[in-house]
């Protein structure tokens, strides 16, 4: 699977009742074939040759599970069931395609508001799969609010609204953490001990984000399943949180056009390259984080791209580590 038995335990078969179709659905997730009563909500191919196209990747959501298959290796690269994954909108993007527009709001259902209603908008950004409190997979699509609506109404009308039970337990020794799953054998992260002030991450320690400038070397943030922590310039640790600690607070977000930004913004560091080739039309979302721990403002993330994507998707993370009842 996506991130090796080795760091997590991921599952490779589910069974369960389709209510709607009114039969036990068995699915080994290893396999790319479709099975009885599976429908595709969603395909994107990856082809790949000059003379000769031949299909190199394949990304998939059905009504049953998501998949992301790689041809050339025959292998799974992520292949989770639909019941325990989450869709979260990490990024969203505008841009006009006829000229120079002004971006004056987003309605409710994700949809750009221009002063002038200007042809071919084009609407994209990236969507990432969590499940088992794991980013399994994040990609690139287009209107990725639209296909997070429609992956969530099927979802819920099959399965109903998703609650989550505790995976993991978190134990502190002065500045060593021991986190361990509650239910072995289970899907989800595997025992793990985790120095707080340790600069990288250990075994076992699964990233949920790490976030960089888009130019220079400033502060880097690393987002695990275990703790938050910063680096200095030097890589010194400033600061090291538990994750169950911590509460991200958005203090500001803003609709910015790419150039008018008279500063670097914190991003992804998987971003770096396609954020270097977006058009200065580009519009996107930039604002601050301030981190909180017991009500204590411990940092301050200045200029962080799409910040409201960032909390999303670490205050979904830690619902699916840590029960839907966590704060």
């Amino acid at each position: 699977m996506s991130r090796g038995q080795t760091l997590w335990r991921a599952p490779s078969r589910v069974v369960f009742w389709d209510e709607k179709a009114g039969r036990r659905v068995e699915i080994d997730l290893r396999d790319p074939r479709l099975v009885e009563g599976e429908e595709v909500l969603w395909r994107y191919v990856e082809h790949k040759g000059f003379t000769e196209k031949r299909v190199a990747e394949e990304r998939v959501i059905t009504n049953y599970r998501i998949f992301d298959y790689d041809h050339d290796r025959g292998e799974m690269t992520c292949a989770v069931p639909l019941m325990s994954a989450e869709l979260v909108v990490t990024l969203t993007m505008f841009r006009s395609e006829s000229g120079a527009v002004n971006l004056v709001g987003v309605s409710e259902d994700g949809e750009p508001v221009f002063d002038f209603t200007p042809v071919d908008v084009r609407n994209f950004g990236c969507i990432a799969v969590v499940a088992y409190g794991v980013v399994n997979a994040e990609f690139l699509v287009e209107e990725p609010a639209k296909l997070k609506s429609l992956v969530d109404a099927v979802r819920q009308a099959r399965h109903g609204k998703p609650t989550y039970k505790p995976l993991i337990e978190v134990t502190r020794e002065e500045d060593v953490l021991t986190v361990k799953p509650i239910r072995l054998g289970c899907p989800g992260p595997v025992e793990v001990k985790v120095d707080l002030y340790e600069a990288g991450l250990v075994q076992g320690e699964l990233p949920v984000r790490r976030l960089v400038e888009s130019r220079g070397r400033g502060e880097v943030v690393f987002i695990t399943h275990c703790r938050v922590f910063g680096l200095s310039r030097d890589g010194d640790v400033e600061y090291s949180i538990p994750l169950a600690e911590v509460e991200l607070l958005v203090e500001s977000a803003e609709f910015t056009m790419k150039g008018e930004l008279r500063s670097p913004v914190m991003l992804n560091h998987t971003w770096r390259g396609f954020y270097g080739e977006l058009g200065r039309d580009t519009y996107f979302r930039v604002g601050d984080v301030a981190v909180l721990n017991r009500d204590r403002v411990v940092a301050r993330w200045k200029n962080v791209l799409d910040p409201y994507g960032l909390k999303n998707l670490v205050d979904t993370v830690k619902t699916q580590l840590y029960g839907s009842g966590l704060g």
